[in-house]
């Protein structure tokens, strides 16, 4: 393993320094298979969206030459020569896959949302893609209003009130989402709003989560100007000492995998009652307490289920 993580190391060091213009360069990795009684390494190149790849100067080293701002492809089993230009058709198709032109707008907002240094804000809470002013973001309409009870895990935060606000994402005049929001911590703080989960019906307890995989979870990146990453360790900020009660599953198919668990081993009262604070506001009554201590609970045995998976 050993000689295979040098060469990967060697090659990715020789691209990085190969002068590729913008920095981006291809992403690879070396792959071993056995063969006939003998270990070979494969050179993987994905297929990643930042194509076309190209030199920003000439490249001349142990015999092989390449031009500066020429693009090359390979199609099937075929190279380009080196002394040619990869045909017009794939390098269009390359610079239509690199900026979504090849997409629906709905695939195409769903990375923009990710490039969030990409979008103006025009006025309060209205957004326009920049290299395409045609998407944009705004309320879907002037009403916001209270949350006046099934929210319960906004009860954490400092302040327990909370209000409701739908966004909508629009290419031209056609709306491509809808997401509807809550405003928490004194109007501080969005989020998309979690989806409520019952689990075991006798209790009749839920708790509430977002999932990585979803567009609710692409625009919190947005709300927030957090990575993806640092939103799953992180969690919903400014609950009371700690994080708000809402899990963050990796994906649709974890929640549903972490919920058949729960069911054959459900949460227990002495469980819950480990993580039950009192609140003096009158705004917090039980059954917010039970949930949010429920919800706590939960998330405390999703750690402790992640940690027992490969």
């Amino acid at each position: 393993q050993a000689p295979s993580k040098r060469n990967q190391a060697d090659i990715v060091h020789t691209l990085s320094a190969a002068g590729f213009a913008g920095g981006v360069y291809p992403d690879i990795y070396l792959h071993q298979v056995s063969l006939q009684g003998q270990q070979l390494e494969v050179l993987v190149i994905k297929d990643r969206p930042e194509k076309p790849y190209y030199l920003q100067r000439e490249y001349d080293q142990r015999g092989v030459r390449l031009h500066a701002s020429t693009i090359y492809a390979r199609v099937r089993d075929s190279n380009t020569s080196r002394n040619q230009v990869a045909p017009f058709h794939d390098i269009e198709h390359m610079w239509r896959e690199r900026f979504c032109l090849d997409q629906t707008p709905f695939q195409r907002v769903l990375n923009y949302l990710l490039d969030r240094q990409g979008w103006t804000e025009s006025s309060e809470d209205i957004w326009y893609y920049s290299q395409f002013p045609e998407f944009t973001i705004s309320p879907a309409g002037d009403d916001v209003y209270p949350v006046q009870s099934g929210e319960n895990w906004v009860r954490a935060a400092t302040n327990p009130s909370a209000f409701v606000q739908v966004f909508k994402i629009c290419f031209h005049q056609t709306m491509l989402a809808e997401i509807p929001c809550i405003l928490y911590d004194e109007m501080r703080e969005r989020t998309p709003a979690p989806q409520a989960t019952m689990v075991n019906p006798i209790d009749g307890l839920h708790f509430f989560s977002l999932c990585a995989d979803t567009l609710e979870f692409l625009f919190l990146q947005f709300l927030t100007g957090k990575d993806g990453t640092r939103l799953m360790q992180d969690g919903l900020p400014h609950g009371r000492g700690t994080n708000l009660p809402v899990i963050i599953f990796r994906s649709g198919e974890e929640s549903r995998m972490f919920q058949d668990e729960l069911r054959c081993n459900p949460v227990t009262d002495e469980e819950r009652r480990r993580f039950t604070i009192e609140w003096s506001d009158p705004m917090v009554n039980e059954l917010d307490r039970k949930i949010i201590a429920y919800s706590r609970t939960v998330n405390e045995r999703l750690i402790e289920w992640r940690a027992t998976k490969p």
